[in-house]
């Protein structure tokens, strides 16, 4: 009993709290409403705020503080109070608006339309809410709901306005009968609405009633001389019945009207597409080709005049808009379609007969033979092969493997097959006589070459002195010496002699003789060396040179380097090939001790000038053979041993003189060091250098001599030649070409023997502006510094140094000089000796 007692006093004290409680929250709820008439925002907030700590259901405490959230701009506050109302009064269709209204201005269009849905569940006639759901459902593309509530709206008011709603969200269901319908309705009631007209057009022109399309285009036009929707829906239609002049003529003035318009460009692309169709390529290329002129990256129009040019059969034009629309895919985006077409119509374009080009890159073939050593069972052998299109596949007959040598040209790479041109061909020859390399281009021809095998020994032949005496090297000389002497001896060597000189008079021997013996008298006035040449029948070849060496050392003789009188015999020494010291450096020489201590350097020293002016497809280059005249006229003066001037090459000439002829002419002669000079028009395209050869055609990059060719192929022959140069003021290089030295250029000194000696591979190179003047900056600096040198030699260095200031002070783009890639350096330099 006790119990009960106690749980029903628990009961009346809750009862009782609860009721405070209430009344407690109510107390803060009419505070906050005298505060919120006051405009005491902030104050009815925390008033209400405390009501709704006090009791979670004061549904009045929410949307009160829901308006004072609203008047401080705190909206996504007011919609959480909102929500909560829509939560606990369902019937309250001023929470559902006005949650509706914060949603549609925070531009939240989905959630304000739920909202305003319930709202008009509520309230079915505010058609002021109904054109805000219509709105939020246009925002967020939900037609079908829109065009619900149009629909519905239509039953709150009959609206021309709703008609053309209804009609606009039809058309973009492409419900077009629904549209027309709705359409008709508007213009039954407002016959001047043009709008109506001209969307009636276009749902006319969707069924396929084109001339009912027309007849309200032209009613359109008859209240208004023009109106740009109204000639689209005519010109789309005249296009569909195929009156090609009269779509045609509608264009043109959509043309003239709309020159500032932002799709004037695609006007005249839809216009130069009927002259397409209408047979007209020749108007439709006018048309592309002003957009191209406005924009060069467009695309739609290169792509369709590269097909309108290919209806007139102008190959050529097309392959240019083709090649440059893969080379466009390399910087910006390109439809895949587009990309793809021009990749196969420029292969298509490029179609021809001609079987691929087979050469050997070795200087030990020669008319179908390649002489390999005795006991060799495997080589490896470098092929050219040489096409006007893409090499599909190089093969060897009856085994072995080729593969492609490394390129870094990656400009074409990404839509033709293989690049490079050079090729690597490994196969075990132990038990063949022959073999047969055969390639095939991209278009099936095929060429077969058959190589001859033929085996020979590689050692190189020696020399035996018997007279005079030979000392450490070198000839021992008597004072008495001064006018010939006898030189006796013998020649040892596997195979027969071909052919041996001094001084490059040829000495008579048996060349049946496989070790001959030799016997001549030799001037040997004002020398003071011996030079002498072998070669055997195998091409293995001995240049090598011995000083004459004499018993005094007077003032004229101090100058061959050597501090000691020969007196005694000794047996014949095998000299390392070495290169003279030239005279400004001995001259230089305080003591014949430090002459005597420099390694001598032997070889000579060549000039190639490529000049290249008479262009068929370029402008005419009127500056190169100035260059080559001012340049020869500089060098005159200092020791040039042979000078090669090649004029006007096809690219074709200049594969074959750089990587044939060139080499043929470096490995039988002995060459310290080779400058190349070009002369001529050059283009630097996707980070790699090009010389235009005079056949090149303006856009054609097949067909410019790109400059990593021309490193790979003095590759073959650079570790040949102990200093390389090449000069150019036609185009820079790319960075597959060469390094860049060090910001600081090191000025080097004729008496510099280390930079003498080590070799060195440099590039010197700049970009010409123009064409039109028989002058350049460049060459001029260069040929005038050497002319007004006063010293007997100049570096490199010291040329770049000059040639740049002058550069710069003419606000010219500053020079490069560089190390070329993959050439042996170290770090030594181009010296120009004077004569």
């Amino acid at each position: 009993m006790k119990s009960k007692s106690i749980f029903i006093s628990l009961v009346l004290v809750f009862f009782v709290s609860s009721i405070q409680a209430q009344d407690s929250a109510k107390d803060h709820y009419r505070n906050g409403v005298k505060e919120f008439k006051k405009a005491m925002y902030p104050e009815s907030i925390a008033s209400f705020t405390k009501a709704i700590q006090l009791d979670q259901s004061l549904t009045d405490a929410f949307f009160n503080r829901a308006l004072a959230y609203q008047e401080t701009d705190q909206l996504e506050k007011a919609i959480e109070d909102y929500n909560a109302v829509n939560k606990l009064d369902i019937e309250n269709k001023d929470a559902w608006l006005n949650n509706g209204e914060l949603n549609f201005k925070l531009k939240k269009y989905a959630i304000a339309a739920e909202k305003f849905s319930h709202y008009l569940n509520l309230e079915k006639k505010d058609l002021a809410i109904y054109n805000k759901i219509i709105s939020a459902y246009y925002a967020v593309q939900d037609w079908q709901s829109a065009l619900k509530y149009a629909k519905l709206s239509l039953e709150v008011k009959d609206l021309k306005e709703t008609y053309y709603m209804i009609g606009d969200i039809e058309f973009v269901l492409k419900n077009f009968q629904q549209a027309e319908s709705a359409f008709r309705s508007v213009l039954a009631e407002d016959p001047e609405h043009l709008n109506a007209r001209l969307y009636l057009a276009q749902t006319l022109y969707e069924q396929g009633r084109y001339d009912d399309a027309i007849a309200e285009a032209n009613m359109a036009l008859s209240a208004i001389n023009y109106n740009k929707k109204a000639f689209y829906a005519r010109v789309n239609s005249f296009h569909k019945k195929q009156n090609y002049p009269q779509a045609i003529a509608d264009l043109s003035t959509m043309i003239a009207q709309g020159k500032d318009d932002s799709d004037f460009l695609d006007l005249l692309n839809f216009r130069a597409d009927l002259y397409m169709e209408y047979n007209q390529p020749m108007l439709a290329i006018a048309d592309y080709s002003y957009v191209i002129n406005q924009n060069p990256q467009h695309i739609y129009a290169r792509y369709h005049r590269a097909k309108a040019y290919e209806a007139i059969t102008k190959k050529d034009a097309a392959i240019l808009d083709y090649t440059e629309i893969i080379n466009l895919s390399n910087s910006i985006d390109v439809d895949k379609q587009s990309l793809n077409d021009s990749k196969t119509s420029l292969i298509d374009l490029k179609r021809e007969k001609n079987n691929p080009f087979i050469s050997v890159i070795d200087y030990q073939y020669a008319d179908g033979l390649l002489f390999v050593p005795l006991n060799k069972n495997e080589i490896e052998l470098k092929l050219n092969i040489s096409d006007e299109n893409p090499i599909k596949e190089v093969s060897i007959e009856g085994g072995g493997s080729v593969t492609q040598l490394p390129t870094k040209e990656e400009a074409l790479s990404k839509w033709f097959p293989i690049i490079s041109n050079e090729y690597l061909a490994k196969l075990d020859i132990s038990d063949l006589d022959e073999f047969i390399i055969t390639a095939e281009d991209v278009y099936g021809n095929k060429e077969s070459k058959t190589i001859r095998l033929k085996r020979i020994e590689k050692n190189t032949p020696d020399i035996v002195f018997t007279a005079p005496i030979m000392v450490d090297g070198a000839v021992a000389l008597s004072a008495t010496d001064t006018s010939s002497i006898k030189i006796e001896g013998r020649i040892k060597d596997e195979s027969l002699i071909a052919s041996f000189s001094i001084n490059n008079a040829e000495i008579s021997i048996d060349k049946e003789d496989k070790n001959p013996v030799f016997s001549t008298e030799l001037n040997i006035k004002n020398l003071n060396k011996l030079s002498i040449e072998i070669k055997d029948i195998n091409n293995n070849r001995l240049s090598r040179d011995y000083p004459l060496v004499y018993d005094t050392m007077d003032k004229n003789k101090k100058k061959l380097g050597l501090n000691q009188v020969v007196k005694s015999a000794a047996l014949p020494i095998v000299m390392p090939v070495v290169v003279p010291v030239p005279k400004a450096v001995e001259q230089e020489k305080d003591t014949v001790e430090e002459a005597a201590a420099e390694e001598p350097i032997l070889g000579e020293n060549w000039i190639v000038f490529i000049e290249n002016s008479d262009y068929a497809h370029f402008e005419k280059d009127n500056s190169a053979s100035a260059e080559i005249r001012m340049m020869q006229s500089a060098l005159s003066n200092y020791k040039v041993d042979k000078i090669i001037h090649k004029q006007n090459l096809t690219k074709d000439q200049m594969d074959r003189f750089f990587s044939i002829e060139l080499r043929d002419l470096i490995n039988s002669n002995r060459v310290n060091a080779l400058v190349v000079w070009y002369a001529g028009q050059g283009l630097y395209l996707n980070d790699v250098g090009y010389w235009i050869p005079v056949n090149a055609e303006l856009g054609d990059e097949f067909g410019y001599y790109n400059t990593n060719n021309l490193k790979t192929s003095m590759q073959l022959y650079a570790n040949r030649i102990r200093h390389t140069l090449i000069v150019s003021n036609a185009c820079i290089s790319g960075p597959t070409f060469h390094q860049p030295m060090d910001l600081y250029l090191e000025m080097k000194k004729c008496t510099d023997h280390t930079a003498l000696k080590n070799r060195s591979a440099q590039l010197f190179f700049a970009e010409r502006s123009t064409v039109d003047s028989d002058q350049s900056i460049f060459t001029e600096t260069f040929a005038n510094t050497l002319i007004y040198n006063t010293e007997q030699c100049i570096s490199m260095e010291a040329i770049v140094s000059k040639v740049t200031e002058t550069l710069v002070n003419a606000n010219q783009k500053k020079p490069q000089f560089a190390k070329i890639s993959d050439f042996s350096d170290e770090n030594g330099t181009f010296f120009f000796f004077k004569d």
